[in-house]
């Protein structure tokens, strides 16, 4: 295998790895809404030939798709990422790539798979997890949790002037 070829695998099995150390979820169905933190849509096999997955977080993450391999017939079928609920701004129609990523803007993606009734259902595995944590504290007195994964936290405090600002943490471990 050339060192070109191997780049993208390299990179294909790092995001791997770490979405299998996160809670996982999974969907091989025809859809639905999908809120682990991480997880996996699989190939459906069935009659459907629209899918639509909306993945959707709390509302201060961020999702990050990631899709090892796709090959597929752009005249048949394609695959389609939404930054939003369906029908929010398009990334385009993906038939075929290695290790492709997208980020979403907010806490909702949209995965999108449509095929033409006469032709077979492909291999297809997309990965989401959250990567990014950004949030607006509003509600202060109470505890506020990272997750033990994440490498960046952003967080912004929206304080009146006659209030003071106490951060701490019990242990860092």
């Amino acid at each position: 295998m050339k060192l070109s070829h191997a780049i993208p695998w390299a990179l294909l099995l790092s995001t791997a790895t770490l979405v299998s150390t996160a809670r996982n979820s999974s969907s091989s169905g025809c859809g639905g809404v999908l809120t682990d933190l991480s997880g996996r849509i699989s190939s459906y096999v069935g009659w459907k030939t629209v899918c639509v997955w909306t993945i959707q977080m709390k509302p201060a993450y961020k999702i990050v798709l990631a899709i090892p391999f796709i090959k597929l017939n752009c005249n048949k079928e394609y695959l389609e990422i939404q930054d939003g609920l369906p029908g929010a701004k398009s990334y385009g129609k993906i038939c075929g790539g290695v290790a492709i990523k997208y980020q979403s803007s907010f806490n909702v993606m949209t995965v999108k798979y449509r095929r033409k009734c006469n032709h077979p259902p492909p291999s297809l595995d997309v990965y989401f997890y959250v990567r990014e944590i950004e949030g607006v504290f509003t509600d202060f007195g109470q505890g506020h949790r990272l997750l033990r994964n994440e490498a960046t936290s952003v967080w912004t405090m929206l304080m009146k002037p006659t209030q003071d600002v106490t951060l701490g943490s019990p242990s860092l471990k």
